[in-house]
C-alpha cells in the first residue's frame, strides 16, 4: 500500500501509541486509504505497591465504552477509563486529526466511531493477522476505493 501523506501520518502516530499507553503492545496493523485495522494487545495485569507490599491483579474489564466503539454492548456510559481501548483509540485519533489541522490537511476527518473484536485464542489472532496483511491486496474490491464508486 502506497500511502499519501495523511496515511504516513497515520502509521507514525500509531507506532507511538506505545509511548503514551505502557500496557499496550502493538501487533500487525495497516493502514488503508480510508481506514486503519489493527491488533493492539493489552496487558491486564498491573502491579500497584501498597504500604510495604506490591499487589499484582488482574483486571477483567476489556470491553469499550458504549458510544466510542460501534458494537452495541450494554455498558455504562461514561468518562474513558485510563488505558482502556477507546482511551488508546481517542488518543491516536485525536493526535492525528490535530496534526492535520495544524499542517494543511484540515479536511481530513475520522469517522466518529470505530470497530473493536476481542481477540480469545491464537487461532483467531493468527486469523486477524492474516486478514491485515491480506487486507491491501483486497484494496481494488473495496467499494470505497475511488476507482468503484460509480459501480
Amino acid at each position: 500500500m502506497k500511502l499519501s501523506e495523511i496515511g504516513k501520518i497515520a502509521k507514525n502516530f500509531w507506532l507511538g501509541i506505545p509511548a503514551g499507553f505502557n500496557n499496550i503492545i502493538l501487533d500487525e496493523f495497516v493502514v488503508m486509504p480510508n481506514h486503519v485495522h489493527g491488533i493492539i494487545i493489552i496487558d491486564c495485569v498491573e502491579t500497584r505497591r501498597g504500604a510495604s507490599q506490591q499487589h499484582e491483579y488482574r483486571n477483567n474489564t476489556v470491553e469499550t465504552r458504549r458510544g466510542a466503539s460501534l458494537h452495541e454492548y450494554k455498558n455504562k456510559f461514561g468518562p474513558l477509563a485510563k488505558n482502556s481501548l477507546s482511551s488508546i483509540i481517542n488518543h491516536y485519533k485525536g493526535n492525528v486529526k490535530r496534526f492535520c489541522n495544524k499542517n494543511n490537511f484540515e479536511y481530513f476527518a475520522w469517522q466518529a466511531k470505530f470497530y473493536d473484536r476481542i481477540i480469545r485464542s491464537e487461532k483467531e489472532l493468527s486469523n486477524a493477522r492474516t486478514y491485515i496483511v491480506n487486507n491491501p491486496f483486497k484494496w481494488h474490491l473495496d467499494k470505497n476505493n475511488p476507482e468503484n464508486l460509480f459501480m
